[in-house]
This record gives C-alpha cells, sequence and structure tokens, in this order.
C-alpha cells in the first residue's frame, strides 16, 4: 500500500517557481502557491501497515535531509507535526524532529549540486549523519565532537593525523598523553572526551571556562571544513 507523508519544515531552500520542487524522490512545496519559501516535504512510501511505512519514512528523510545538509551546509529541521494519508484516510502523528532559518539557497541550484554530487552513488550513512548533526547542534563543544567523528568513520588517529596534515602541512600540532604528536584537532578532540585529571591524562575542556570555550570556536570552522572534505574525498560526492 502506497502512503503520502507530508511533514512541516524550517529550511533555507526556495521554490523558483513557487509550486513545488521535487529533488530525488522529495517535494518541497510552499505553503500557497506563488510563495518561494520550501514549507513542507513529502513523500510516498510503500508499505504494509502506516506503522511500517512511518518508520520507513523516518529513515528515508533522515538520510536524505543529511545529504542536502552536506550539499549546503544548511540545517534541515522538521517539525513535529506530520500528515499521513493512504487511499481511504488522512490521519496525523507526531515525530520528534526539529531545522532552522537561514540565508535562503536557490532550489534549483541546490538540486543540480545534489544530483551531481549523488547521482548512482551510495555513500556511507554514518558520517553524513555525524556531519548534519554537528550543523545542527548549538553547543560548541558537541559540535566540534560532531565533526571531528566524522573523520573517525574513516581513519584511525594516527591515519586522521596524517590526512589532517596532507591537507594543510602547516596544521598546529600537540603531544598527547601518551607523547606522540597529534594535530591540534586530535587534541581537543581528547580534551573534550576525558572527564578525568590525571598524570597520564590531558585536563578536559569545559563550557564554563572562556579560555576553553575561546579555544574550541577558534578552531571550530576548520574542523567542520575537514569534516566535509573528508565525505567528498572518500565518497567521491
Amino acid at each position: 500500500m502506497l502512503f503520502t507523508f507530508v511533514q512541516r519544515i524550517i529550511c533555507s531552500l526556495t521554490i523558483p517557481d513557487g509550486k513545488s520542487l521535487k529533488i530525488d524522490k522529495f517535494i518541497f512545496t510552499p505553503s500557497f502557491e506563488g510563495e518561494r519559501q520550501a514549507r513542507y516535504i513529502q513523500a510516498i512510501v510503500d508499505a504494509n501497515t502506516q506503522e511500517e511505512a512511518k518508520i520507513i519514512a523516518r529513515k528515508a528523510f533522515n538520510e536524505f535531509l543529511a545529504k542536502l545538509t552536506l550539499i549546503d551546509n544548511s540545517k534541515y529541521i522538521l517539525e513535529e507535526q506530520l500528515s499521513v494519508s493512504d487511499e481511504s484516510s488522512t490521519t496525523v502523528h507526531t515525530m520528534a524532529m526539529s531545522l532552522s532559518y537561514s540565508v535562503a539557497n536557490d532550489g534549483n541550484l541546490i538540486k543540480n549540486k545534489y544530483e551531481k554530487a549523488f547521482k548512482f552513488k551510495h555513500p556511507k550513512k554514518t558520517p553524513l549523519r555525524l556531519y548534519q548533526e554537528g550543523i545542527q547542534l548549538d553547543n560548541p563543544f558537541e559540535k566540534f565532537k560532531s565533526f571531528y567523528r566524522v573523520l573517525e568513520s574513516y581513519y584511525t588517529t594516527k591515519n586522521i593525523t596524517k590526512w589532517i596534515l596532507k591537507q594543510n602541512p602547516k596544521t598546529e600540532m600537540k603531544i598527547d598523553k601518551h607523547d606522540n604528536p597529534v594535530t591540534i584537532y586530535t587534541w581537543i578532540r581528547i580534551k573534550l572526551s576525558h572527564s578525568k585529571n590525571s598524570k597520564k591524562d590531558l585536563k578536559p575542556l569545559l563550557l564554563s571556562s572562556l579560555d576553553d570555550v575561546r579555544q574550541v570556536n577558534r578552531c571550530l570552522p576548520k574542523m567542520k571544513e575537514l569534516a566535509r572534505e573528508i565525505i567528498r574525498e572518500m565518497e567521491d560526492v
């Protein structure tokens, strides 16, 4: 049975013709014809029951929006209200998702970039999800960890260091607790992930410390850039 899911979305995507914008198997629509802001996203799901369709739709929306996030670096937040219709009924459910608004992005341009990047390709889902998570989070420490975990999806710490240095040989270096050289990004990642402080451990970074927050924020834009670059390189998108 085919189920149609329509969910309200907050995003920066525009609809050039004011009617609809189809990207992949998903359709963005405005609140009314003529409005150029995408307000809803629609998908058709084939399933045996409405509950099964709901699970499939949730997964499909998440995977699709993670790809879009990689394309335009924007937030895509699904609001809770979700309408589900089939051949015989229309009901309303809730899904625990949410997004934020930024500068408008031309829908046709994003569509062309998406199709060029992902046509006939099946990128790993975990790094895309982590990158999307990093874009949506507000806490700078959590954002940094999400972006760094994208690199960890592909390499061990030693190889992460090699890869980062390949991108920028002049990257700032630090020494970890084992006296091994690591990049400033790995060093911050370690300090964000350890709450203990001993002779063999690095002192953790704290949100309550203005200096610690400044240090993370200083490296955050480059960490985000590295996360995006490694996905594009490893997945050829």
